[in-house]
């Protein structure tokens, strides 16, 4: 069996007008656990919900995806979905991602950052739907309002 990880983005617009959250260091926990008060009951910053599930996606929509193989069998397959739980992909050192429970749990809240030049520029996030199959596991989150996007990313295994 071939394990494959999968990111697919899915952006409606870049927004300059929303108040996205910038600063030179990265944001303490604190200040993101203040910042996800509420969060679970605001809507979506797009309309589209689980358009990474979706073969075709809506007018206007750019997409983005990488697919690569990173290794075969059971074993790699075990590695594969606990580095989808521990958020691995986001440990590059120019990106950061805190989830506030495991990562499949229904309403998960994130905080995703990532490094634009000497600044980091952050914003909230939560879950839209989870995969656990026998051949996938993942999950997506789509953007809230204050994130510098509006749109999903999946990250999966299969």
């Amino acid at each position: 069996m071939k394990v494959l990880f999968r990111a697919y983005f899915c952006n409606v617009h870049i927004s300059f007008k929303s108040r996205v959250i910038s600063h030179q260091r990265k944001l303490g926990e604190s200040f993101i656990a203040q910042a996800w008060k509420g969060l679970r009951r605001i809507p979506f910053s797009y309309w589209e919900k689980r358009g990474t599930a979706w073969v075709r996606f809506p007018y206007g929509y750019d997409t983005h995806s990488q697919t690569h193989e990173i290794g075969r069998g059971a074993e790699a397959w075990l590695r594969a979905k606990q580095a989808i739980d521990s958020l691995s992909m986001f440990k590059q050192g120019w990106t950061r991602c805190i989830a506030d429970s495991a990562v499949t749990k229904a309403q998960t809240l994130f905080w995703v950052e990532a490094r634009v030049g000497f600044l980091w520029v952050g914003g909230p996030a939560r879950q839209v739907y989870s995969v656990d199959e026998s051949t996938r596991y993942g999950f997506a989150y789509g953007t809230l309002p204050g994130h510098g996007f509006h749109g999903e990313e999946l990250f999966e295994v299969r």
